[in-house]
């Protein structure tokens, strides 16, 4: 699937969800992928003094199909495309073309083919592993291995050269957009906590994203709680698709497409994820 198409359905889904709450939170925007992006931060942000946003109780949307598989290395499908973003996060994000923060603050051209990656150092999934560099190229040589994220086919290898920083080798010379398209491919998860999963993250993933999934019912729905613990402090460092305003998410699958909307829930109406 065009992953173009994915970022764009993504993103509308979640600016979809912010009108309907009346609040968003603007996207942090940092240089092309060839210069070094955000400013780095070398310790979890303190608490910012701006007003705190209410959280509405419960919001229901409908996805267009089960995701089947909720593991991080699968293939593209209608139903995972409706939750992907709720479930995981990745390196960066791409705003109107430009790569912003998501758990790496930087990448930076070092040499012919070659990029460094630099990662926020106080990343934590919703189990209380630490993200670390090793992590990262863990999941994106699994990931090249499986074959199932297209993209990284054109990546010739992920290392990581300390705590925080990775390197990641191309097999030619990225073209326009195609950095882009590897650095935001491959989710983020524990090495640790992945291989420890019975199944590979296929029915429970622990990951490090805002929600925590409490109940997948197979063909009905997908049920996800807020983190009230969620590692990034510092909104201008997440983008929009990190926004949590919402305490209970859930994702009612409809394959009826007649069926599709945003429905408030008896408990509260939409808010933006």
């Amino acid at each position: 699937m065009n992953m173009k198409k994915v970022c764009a359905f993504l993103m509308l889904l979640a600016m979809t969800l912010s009108v309907l709450a009346g609040c968003t939170t603007p996207p942090a925007t940092t240089s092309a992928p060839a210069a070094t992006s955000a400013p780095a931060a070398t310790s979890a942000p303190a608490a910012t003094s701006a007003p705190t946003a209410k959280i509405t109780p419960k919001v229901i949307v409908a996805v267009p199909g089960d995701p089947s598989n909720l593991g991080p290395f699968v293939g593209m499908s209608l139903g995972r495309i409706g939750v992907l973003v709720t479930m995981y996060e990745y390196l960066f994000y791409v705003d109107q073309g430009n790569l912003t923060p998501y758990i790496a603050k930087s990448l930076t051209k070092v040499a012919d083919k070659t990029y460094d990656v630099t990662l926020f150092d106080y990343v934590t999934d919703s189990a209380g592993n630490h993200i670390t560099a090793a992590d990262v190229a863990f999941d994106f040589n699994t990931a090249m291995k499986l074959g199932n994220l297209k993209p990284l086919g054109d990546i010739q290898s992920v290392t990581a050269k300390g705590d925080y920083l990775v390197e990641f080798v191309t097999k030619a010379e990225p073209g326009a957009g195609d950095l882009e398209k590897m650095v935001v491919e491959c989710p983020i998860v524990s090495q640790k906590a992945y291989e420890a999963s019975p199944d590979q993250f296929a029915t429970k993933p622990i990951t490090t994203a805002a929600y925590v999934l409490k109940e997948y019912v197979p063909g009905s729905s997908l049920t996800f709680e807020r983190r009230a613990d969620y590692w990034q402090k510092d909104p201008s460092q997440s983008p929009i698709v990190a926004t949590s305003h919402v305490q209970t998410a859930v994702f009612q699958i409809i394959t009826e497409p007649a069926q599709h909307t945003v429905a408030p829930c008896s408990t509260g109406s939409p808010a933006s994820m």
